[in-house]
């Protein structure tokens, strides 16, 4: 009799646990499922910051002119301020957003914009003051134009007309930077631009 009941219960609790272990495979299978649409899931990111009146717009491979200008303005503002004792901290915070294939070669760019005399004097600064900003969808650049401002304690602030220009693509989600360049003067190098001075050399500040 004992042995009947001791059967019955171990039936019942065979099909409990085969219940279980069923609900568990099929919430392991749903959680995988799951977890594979959203790695796979490319989501566009919508940004209305305040003082803003432009939407930014960034998406996995993609981003709208407003996102890819502002963060052009940030470059200019972050390069803009570069001198000899902070330009290693400079170079380090946009090595996240440079890509790897123009590194080295930023590097020495970004260096070589401390080698003005006026960085010889003692309490040195340097500030950009931009004043218009170009969008070129079709190569992807960025043109930030303005006023790089330099002086020290010794030497009073001298306004150069500066352009920065930057080749900037989403990839993964995140801005990187292709190209850097920058020269002296009040005119983007756009592709028209480059139409119009046929005797203009890439590489070239004049």
């Amino acid at each position: 009799m004992l042995l009947d009941k001791f059967k019955r219960k171990a039936k019942e609790v065979t099909l409990v646990n085969g219940a279980f272990l069923g609900i568990a495979v099929m919430s392991v299978a749903a959680n995988m499922a799951l977890s594979v649409k959203i790695m796979d899931m490319h989501e566009r990111l919508v940004i209305s910051p305040p003082y803003v009146n432009e939407k930014m717009e960034i998406a996995w491979d993609s981003a709208n002119q407003e996102y890819v200008k502002s963060f052009g303005l940030y470059l200019s503002g972050v390069i803009g301020n570069i001198t000899p004792k902070n330009a290693d901290f400079i170079i380090e915070t946009l090595s996240y957003f440079l890509d790897p294939s123009i590194y080295s070669e930023a590097r020495i760019k970004l260096k070589s914009m401390t080698s003005d005399p006026v960085f010889n004097d003692s309490g040195v600064f340097s500030y950009y003051l931009p004043n218009g900003i170009v969008y070129e969808p079709e190569t992807k650049k960025v043109f930030v134009l303005g006023d790089l401002v330099m002086g020290s304690a010794a030497r009073a602030p001298k306004p150069t007309p500066m352009v920065y220009e930057f080749k900037i693509v989403i990839s993964k989600g995140r801005p990187l930077v292709k190209s850097i360049d920058n020269y002296s003067g009040t005119e983007a190098r756009t592709a028209q631009w480059k139409l119009n001075h046929p005797e203009f050399k890439e590489g070239s500040d004049k």
